[in-house]
C-alpha cells in the first residue's frame, strides 16, 4: 500500500487542511442562515408562546403543568451578586473564608452562609430571584 502524500509538503498538507475547513464553513454558514430563516417564524411564536405560558403559570401559581406531549416546570433561580465590594471584601478578609469564590461568588456557600444566619445574606451581596420556564417533552 502506497502512501497518497507522498511527495506532498506538510505545508501543502496543512494548507489543503485549512481549505476544507473555509469550504466545511462556508456551508454550514449558508445551511445555518436558511435554516434561521426557515424557522425564524416558529422561533418568533416560541417566544411569544413561552412569555405567556410562565406569565399564566405565575398568575395561577402552578409550579408543574402536565399535558399529553410532557411536562412544563416553573423554575426559581436565585443568583448573587456583589452590591458594596467594600463589606463585600471586609467580610472576606475578617471571616477568613476563601470558599465564598470559585470562580465566581459560591452560591453553595452563600446558601449555607444563609441558612446558619436565619436567611440574612453576608455583607456587601444581593440577591436576584428569577424564574423560567423548563420545558420536558414525553420521550
Amino acid at each position: 500500500m502506497s502512501d497518497p502524500f507522498i511527495g506532498i509538503s506538510t505545508a501543502q498538507l496543512a494548507a489543503a487542511h485549512i481549505q476544507l475547513m473555509q469550504q466545511k464553513e462556508t456551508i454550514e454558514a449558508v445551511h445555518k442562515a436558511a435554516m434561521e430563516e426557515e424557522t425564524k417564524g416558529i422561533a418568533d411564536q416560541l417566544r411569544v408562546l413561552y412569555y405567556e405560558i410562565q406569565k399564566r403559570m405565575q398568575q395561577e401559581k402552578i409550579h408543574a403543568l402536565d399535558t399529553n406531549v410532557g411536562k412544563v416546570l416553573l423554575k426559581t433561580t436565585v443568583e448573587y451578586n456583589v452590591q458594596d465590594l467594600n463589606a463585600w471584601g471586609d467580610f472576606i478578609v475578617t471571616s477568613q473564608d476563601l470558599s465564598f469564590f470559585s470562580k465566581s461568588i459560591s452560591k453553595p456557600r452563600v446558601e449555607a452562609y444563609r441558612k446558619q444566619h436565619g436567611d440574612a445574606l453576608p455583607p456587601g451581596l444581593k440577591a436576584f430571584t428569577r424564574q423560567h420556564i423548563q420545558f420536558k417533552p414525553v420521550k
